[in-house]
């Protein structure tokens, strides 16, 4: 009866609302959107300073909106290599962009070593049976010197390899570090100066490095472990059991049943009820849980209300 919510930690919203009023709007429409632009690009000037602001704001216009990963150092890591970015650091912003990617890889790995249970470890691409026990046991022998080559190396192709065989990792995903690692190791040690200051090299790999987030640690999403009930995210039940669900996003979510409300946020406490000994599908859950929020009950529509106010937080850029 129950499952596990994912609990969001960091929303950002600022970066749109970056462009002043369009001139047609009406006058007391505008005249409030012209308020809340004023308001961020005071924000923004105390945050950054207003030395070469102008450039600064144009380089902010560029980003794209921070995407937001269950992994804490994932957004502290990334709020820096933008802030690099933002103030015309282009080299720091590359290689903070590339590092964060391999730190990425190594949290991973170390992580899954120590959680056993191969044979629990389920395709995050479908809801097929995992592969049988002895299938399990081979890629087990079989990674285990590739194991010891990302020990001696860190090479990314390797830890790829691995995290793939285990079945960690999207197919998706592991292209997309690919990418990052082509596109940006060799540019971290050219010898043609000019090159380590280029505003498109470091703009390439914080896209890449944010689309990696996006498509493996995101909070939100069409991610196929995540399940969406209005505003709320949890994770689904066949995924509970896997490895890379239990590092990643286990920390990072609270086992509530389909009645629980919010009674705080920041830090988050809830109210739940007890509930019988017995399981329901996603499916099932997904009904009771809209049902619920429907309700009339003021202590639902507050739970509700909550979750929509939250989606328009905004913490950093």
């Amino acid at each position: 009866m129950k499952r596990y919510r994912v609990i969001a930690t960091e929303f950002e919203t600022r970066i749109l609302n970056l462009q002043p009023p369009a001139a047609q709007l009406p006058e007391a429409e505008r005249a409030l959107q012209q308020q809340s632009y004023g308001r961020t690009l005071a924000m923004l000037k105390a945050e950054y300073g207003e030395f070469g602001f102008e450039a600064k704001l144009a380089n902010l216009r560029l980003l794209n909106p921070k995407p937001m990963s269950v992994v804490e150092f994932h957004n502290h890591c990334l709020n820096q290599c933008r802030q690099a970015f933002v103030c015309g650091q282009y080299y720091p912003a590359l290689a903070s962009a590339y590092l964060l990617a391999e730190r990425m890889l190594a949290h991973l790995i170390d992580g899954l070593q120590l959680i056993d249970d191969l044979a629990g470890r389920k395709d995050l691409q479908s809801r097929n049976a995992t592969a049988e026990a002895a299938q399990e046991s081979a890629i087990k022998r079989q990674t285990w010197e590739v194991m010891q080559a990302w020990e001696q190396g860190r090479d990314w192709h390797v830890a790829l390899e691995i995290l793939l065989a285990w079945q960690a990792i999207t197919p998706t995903a592991a292209e997309l570090w690919r990418s990052l690692y082509t596109s940006s190791r060799e540019r971290l040690h050219v010898d043609e100066e000019e090159l380590l200051y280029k505003r498109e090299l470091a703009f390439t790999a914080i896209n890449q490095v944010e689309a990696i987030i996006r498509e493996q640690f995101a909070g939100s999403g069409s991610l196929p472990w995540l399940l969406a009930v209005n505003d709320e995210v949890y994770i689904r039940k066949e995924f509970e059991q896997h490895p890379f669900i239990q590092l990643v996003y286990l920390p990072s979510s609270v086992h509530l049943g389909y009645q629980h409300q919010v009674r705080r946020i920041f830090p988050w406490e809830f109210h739940d009820n007890e509930y019988p000994e017995q399981d329901v599908s996603d499916e099932e859950f997904m009904r009771l849980r809209a049902s619920f929020c429907e309700q009339p009950s003021a202590h639902a529509r507050v739970m509700h209300n909550t979750s929509q106010t939250l989606q328009h937080t905004a913490v950093g850029l």
